[in-house]
C-alpha cells in the first residue's frame, strides 16, 4: 500500500461501533488506501502488476442488491484493512485509479466515493445505466480535498487531528 486516508468510522471501528460487524480483533485499521499490484494469480484478468488500485470497501458486492452476506465481506471485518503495506484481495475488490490522481488523492475517495454515490442513488434517484455522473466525473476530473498529509509513523497524531475536527478535507497516511 502506497498511502491511506482516514474517516469517521476509523474512529468508531476500534470502539467496536459496529457490533458483531466489526469483525474480530485485533484487525489492520483504515479502510480508504491505494496500492501498486504487485503480483497476480493465472486467472486474473482485471488488473495486472503495476496497476494502481484502491480497494472496495464492500470486497463481495460488485452489483446487485446488499444483504447480510455481502456486508458482512467489508474492510471494517473480517478484512484487515489499508495501513499495511502488502494487501492480498479478489481483483473484483479493487478498481484501478486514474492516472490524473496522486497516491494520496485516491486514497482519499473510497468512503467519499461510496458517500456520493448513496447520495446520487438514495437521495437523487439516479437509476442503474444513468451517464450523468460518469460523464460529469470524468470531464471536470473530480478531486477529493485533502487537508493535512501524516507519515506513516505519524498515525496517532493523525488520529488526534481528526478527532479535533478541524479538518475541513480528508486526513492522509503516506505509507
Amino acid at each position: 500500500m502506497r498511502a491511506s486516508s482516514l474517516n469517521y468510522r476509523d474512529l468508531v471501528m476500534p470502539k467496536r461501533g459496529y457490533g458483531s460487524y466489526t469483525g474480530q480483533l485485533p484487525l489492520i485499521p483504515i479502510s480508504d488506501g491505494v496500492g501498486q499490484v504487485i503480483d497476480v494469480g493465472a486467472d486474473v484478468t482485471s488488473v495486472r502488476v503495476g496497476d494502481r488500485v484502491c480497494p472496495t470497501y464492500f470486497q463481495g458486492r460488485i452489483g446487485g442488491e446488499t444483504d447480510l452476506q455481502r456486508l458482512t465481506q467489508s474492510l471494517r471485518g473480517p478484512i484487515d484493512e489499508t495501513m499495511t503495506e502488502v494487501m492480498c484481495l479478489s481483483e473484483q475488490g479493487v478498481v484501478p485509479v486514474p492516472d490524473y490522481l496522486s497516491d494520496i488523492q485516491a486514497a482519499s475517495l473510497p468512503c467519499a466515493a461510496l458517500t456520493a454515490w448513496s447520495a446520487v442513488v438514495t437521495y437523487g434517484h439516479v437509476k442503474s445505466g444513468e451517464e450523468r455522473m460518469d460523464r460529469a466525473t470524468a470531464q471536470h476530473k473530480i478531486v477529493p480535498v485533502t487537508d493535512k498529509v501524516f507519515a506513516f509513523e505519524a498515525l496517532k497524531e493523525a488520529m488526534t487531528y481528526l478527532k479535533s475536527g478541524a479538518q475541513f478535507g480528508k486526513v492522509c497516511i503516506a505509507h
